[in-house]
């Protein structure tokens, strides 16, 4: 499971049951958005558009580099799911 608001706050609020937390909250990690990994974009363009020609039976394509520095310049307010 995941989510971009703190659950311990929400705890707090009455919006999240706390022992729901703790039944889902074996394993923590903190995944950083794309936004502060901008080294990583450029391998995730490769790997989803690799798929996506591979599952849609299309030719192989590849980014230029101006493909790449608009990925980069933007601001990412989401996050890779």
């Amino acid at each position: 499971a995941a989510t971009n608001k703190n659950l311990e706050d929400e705890i707090e609020r009455g919006n999240f049951r706390e022992d729901l937390f703790y039944r889902l909250n074996v394993i923590p990690f903190y995944m950083p958005p794309l936004r502060d990994r901008i080294e990583d974009i450029s391998l995730l363009a490769d790997f989803f558009l690799k798929e996506f020609t591979r599952n849609y039976a299309r030719k192989p394509k590849e980014l230029t580099a101006e493909a790449y520095r608009v990925l980069e310049e933007y601001s990412w307010p989401g996050n890779v799911r």
